[in-house]
């Protein structure tokens, strides 16, 4: 696993083992990221959230390839551990807010200023894809056009068309699918 683009292109994010943890593939990330770059992504104004963050792969690619600022979500104490180590193999660069919280209590109190690109990629045997939906429309993360970027497995099935957010475009990718969304709010 490593950082495909930007300021911190080639540099290889540490290994791991942890059941719950399943990053997102280089290729996978770079089908993401260009998908994300042909909508008119703009990194250099981008506030970034990371939900299931794992490794903190994708917002540090994200903060990598220009982004403000990210903030990274996760419940679990190995993967705050993992996140932590990547950003010291980073040196510890500015933007980064790491929040050691479970996604759905994050949600319903943020408070903060709304992100421009909020990833998702909660664990497949729970088949969260629509209870994120829902928890991101009750919340205050996202304004009129957050991109959501959502990934869930092949199986999960979940609203076309949330109240909230339009579905752009799915691509698969073996086991999984990725959703890209815009906010309506």
């Amino acid at each position: 696993m490593r950082i495909t683009a930007g300021q911190f292109k080639g540099h290889r994010l540490c290994s791991f083992s942890a059941d719950f943890i399943r990053p997102m593939t280089s290729r996978v990330k770079t089908s993401v990221f260009n998908t994300l770059y042909s909508y008119g992504w703009n990194p250099s104004k981008s506030h970034v959230l990371d939900l299931f963050s794992g490794t903190g792969n994708l917002a540090l690619e994200a903060l990598s390839r220009g982004a403000r600022d990210v903030h990274l979500v996760d419940s679990h104490k190995r993967a705050i551990q993992i996140i932590k180590k990547n950003c010291q193999i980073l040196k510890n660069p500015r933007g980064i807010k790491i929040h050691k919280k479970n996604v759905f209590s994050f949600l319903s109190s943020y408070k903060g200023k709304s992100f421009d690109l909020i990833f998702a990629d909660p664990p497949f045997q729970k088949s969260w894809g629509g209870k994120i939906l829902e928890a991101l429309t009750l919340s205050k993360t996202t304004e009129e056009n957050t991109i959501l970027v959502l990934e869930i497995s092949s199986q999960e099935s979940i609203p076309k068309e949330p109240r909230s957010h339009r579905l752009k475009i799915c691509k698969k990718f073996g086991d999984k699918r990725v959703l890209f969304y815009t906010s309506l709010v």
